[in-house]
């Protein structure tokens, strides 16, 4: 991964912009600022920043509080998603954000102007200033409209112009807070050179920690870090420090480190220098492009042996512990050994025996899936780098066992560039979060998400028109819709009116390749682009009760009809939401029962639909009668579908018939009790009463449970069925002719969602009412 190019760029140019074009004021901040703020965050995805700071495992446990539960709240409720400011004092918060000019829904739309007043959110009291559409919020009384008087932090103003907009959120450190932050994971002797305030670009997923920030460098007549410029290598000595090394630093070197009056033989041929701490004693370590002469300019008094491998007593007055002290360490050593490239130098001979033992059972940095995640996640350029192990940090993984554990590394490099420091912390680890009954079954967690509150429909995939990927829509009880990226982050959400009451629909409705999502609520029909926003034209309202939405697309050519129909109405609708007119059957005094299907049987076009009082409709395309039946059913609530060229329901009665093309009717006995599930997608039937599911006429004897309605899948050219037990949360998915997948069943709290990405299925189901897990 590079380092940060768009910021480098930005870096090199950041005077002359300055030079050139006055930035705009920011009167909030500077007003935050005069109350001695420790951190602040600027929002730009509101959705998306609460999303990745509630489901990232070292955030919320390390960095918890920031923001609390209050705060996350108060943010839910913010008309805007963008332009927000929080700043967090030792005696509370403060939230800076501009009103919308049209608010009609949320809890601010209606609030005093000009004056001192409260609001009370989620049961915790706010109070706010609000001044036209600029709104100061804060957990204290002591706040006011900001003027442009106020005095300006110019050093804050300098190390605010570095951060990207193109994440979901900045994060800014003052001096005491970095030292908190950083100085609880890595050594102090690092983190001092972070001083006054370090900005941060916050990018998160569920297992990775990746802060991209900066800080000003101190004036040259103040102690400063021994770096370089960057180098390719992060960590050359990775395949020489043992897995259990703590305080692991690595300097990239250069000749210009060196002061003038000194010069020491062997620096020439001096890539990188690194130090480790195993137990009690310090090591140190020197990669150089010509080891073999490197070392000839050390005095070796005694050669010994380990496993085969020879290691040397040194002189020990030499000038590597001049060269070492430059990089602020005081190592005296005494022995040295050499691998490959690597000079490695210690005090203690047990700790060179150590570093070879590590080295030969492969127990080192380099050859750990851990460390290596780590370095795959940082940045492939630096000046300096250093690792903390978590696991063997007393301290850390007394106050967070878990994230010791998991996480084990922890990363931060520093790279000078100009006036600034540019900073990369990363923590990361293996994805291997799977709960427990799932890590038997072999189904791997991709990720999981918390949302909001609980979850009211089930998980659909959907694509991305723009990278083919599968990314995951579902609604919670609040009725916002969320969309989740493929790596589980939320992209937006958006509060309808209702509750989705049909499957969730992609269309091409431009013809351009671009996707849009439809469907119904109760009073409502919806057709959305992939940002969330309504295409137009707007989504349609009705003031009946509707019953779900259906598509058809006769011809396969994208000439879409919407099908949605209230009681005794249905509605044909184009794709520009206008009804088609000379539909026969738009009215249905006796009350549609389930909303029209469309089928094509033997060239023929079928419209079906069931009504109240059993009529069963069959019409040709302008809902004129195709097929006249004089019968009436009794129907049950399972779809009406077809069956090797013939339609086919059940009735509550048990009972399955088929009508052919020429209106011929037969019957036949299912041998069930009623309640029961029934659908055939593809002439496959599927067939679900009490604890039987029968499959393609082959029979399966599950547990006796509560099931959920088995579910189609259509995964390429294969259709798989899912069934989940609601009492025992367990997920069973079967091919057409009824078998068992490996591994099968997994522990599930909800219906799922199946398809493939890559040749590999995707599994999308909840763990539990407000946790989605998304599986492969």
């Amino acid at each position: 991964m590079s380092l940060r190019p768009y910021f480098l760029s930005f870096i090199s140019s950041l005077l002359l912009i300055g030079c050139s074009e006055k930035e705009k004021e920011n009167t909030a901040v500077d007003y935050f600022l005069s109350k001695d703020p420790s951190v602040l965050f600027q929002i730009h995805q509101k959705d998306q920043f609460l999303s990745e700071v509630i489901n990232n495992d070292f955030w919320k446990n390390y960095f918890k509080y920031y923001p609390n539960t209050n705060v996350q709240n108060l943010l839910r409720s913010l008309p805007k998603d963008s332009d927000i400011w929080i700043a967090y004092t030792h005696q509370g918060a403060y939230i800076s954000t501009y009103l919308p000019e049209e608010d009609t829904s949320s809890p601010w739309k209606d609030t005093t102007l000009d004056q001192l007043d409260s609001l009370t959110i989620e049961n915790k009291k706010w109070y706010y200033i609000r001044n036209k559409q600029q709104l100061i919020i804060s957990s204290l009384k002591d706040i006011t409209i900001p003027t442009e008087t106020q005095k300006k932090d110019l050093n804050f103003q300098k190390i605010a112009k570095t951060v990207s907009q193109e994440v979901s959120a900045n994060l800014f450190l003052n001096e005491r807070k970095n030292e908190e932050f950083l100085g609880g994971i890595f050594p102090e002797h690092t983190v001092k050179y972070i001083s006054q305030w370090s900005a941060w670009d916050i990018l998160l997923d569920k297992n990775t920690l990746r802060l991209n920030g900066s800080s000003l460098r101190p004036a040259d007549s103040l102690p400063q870090l021994p770096v370089t410029n960057v180098q390719k290598v992060s960590l050359e000595s990775a395949s020489v420090i043992p897995h259990s090394a703590t305080h692991i630093t690595s300097f990239a070197f250069e000749e210009e480190l060196i002061p003038t009056e000194f010069y020491f033989d062997f620096q020439q041929d001096v890539s990188s220098v690194a130090f480790f701490s195993l137990e009690k004693d310090s090591l140190g370590v020197i990669t150089s492009t010509n080891p073999s002469e490197t070392l000839r300019y050390f005095t070796v008094l005694k050669t010994d042996n380990y496993q085969g491998e020879e290691f040397y007593h040194i002189e020990e007055f030499s000038d590597i512990q001049s060269f070492f002290s430059i990089f602020e360490n005081n190592l005296q050593p005494k022995y040295l050994y050499r691998y490959n490239e690597q000079l490695i130098f210690s005090s203690k001979k047990e700790s060179i025996q150590q570093v070879i033992n590590a080295i030969q059972t492969k127990n080192t940095l380099a050859d750990k899936s851990s460390f290596q995640e780590l370095q795959e996640k940082n940045a492939s350029q630096t000046a300096f780098i250093t690792i903390e192990n978590l696991s063997e940090n007393s301290i850390f993984s007394k106050k967070f066992p878990q994230l010791a554990t998991k996480y084990r590394y922890a990363s931060l490099q520093i790279s000078p560039q100009n006036d600034f420091y540019l900073l990369t912390l990363t923590a990361t680890a293996p994805n291997t979060t799977q709960s427990p009954e799932n890590q038997e079954a072999g189904v791997q967690e991709k990720f999981q998400i918390t949302l909001d509150k609980d979850a009211i429909s089930p998980p659909y995939f959907v694509t991305n028109h723009r990278t083919g990927r599968k990314e995951v829509v579902i609604q919670d009880t609040d009725n916002q819709l969320y969309l989740i990226s493929e790596d589980g982050k939320v992209l937006w959400k958006r509060r309808l009116d209702a509750p989705i009451i049909s499957d969730i629909f992609q269309v091409d409705l431009f013809l351009n390749g671009f996707l849009q999502l439809a469907f119904n609520t109760d009073n409502s029909l919806y057709i959305i682009d992939r940002n969330g926003n309504n295409v137009v034209p707007p989504s349609y309202a009705f003031k009946e009760f509707l019953l779900p939405l259906q598509i058809f697309d006769y011809e396969k050519t994208k000439d879409y009809r919407f099908v949605v129909c209230s009681d005794k109405v249905i509605y044909l609708l184009d794709k520009k939401a206008y009804q088609i007119k000379g539909f026969e059957k738009s009215r249905v005094p006796e009350g549609i029962l389930q909303t029209p299907r469309h089928f094509r049987i033997s060239d023929k076009d079928f419209i079906v639909f069931p009504e109240k009082k059993g009529t069963l409709n069959i019409l040709h395309r302008n809902g004129t009668v195709r097929i006249p039946l004089q019968q009436k059913f009794n129907f049950s609530d399972n779809p009406i579908t077809t069956y090797k060229g013939m339609i086919t329901f059940t009735t509550q009665e048990g009972k399955q018939f088929f009508i052919d093309t020429n209106g011929g009717i037969r019957s036949e006995s299912l041998g069930i009790n009623a309640p029961h599930f029934f659908d055939c997608v593809k002439d496959i039937p599927v067939l679900l009463s009490s604890n039987i599911l029968t499959i393609n006429q082959k029979k399966i004897e599950l547990p006796f449970a509560e099931y959920t309605r088995p579910r189609f899948h259509q995964v390429g050219e294969r259709i798989l069925i899912s069934v989940t037990d609601l009492q025992n949360y367990k997920l069973y998915v079967f091919n057409s002719e009824g078998e068992s997948l490996p591994d099968f069943p997994i522990f599930a709290a909800s219906q799922a969602a199946i398809t493939s990405e890559n040749g590999k299925l995707l599994f999308a189901f909840l763990k539990e009412k407000n946790v989605l897990s998304v599986n492969q």
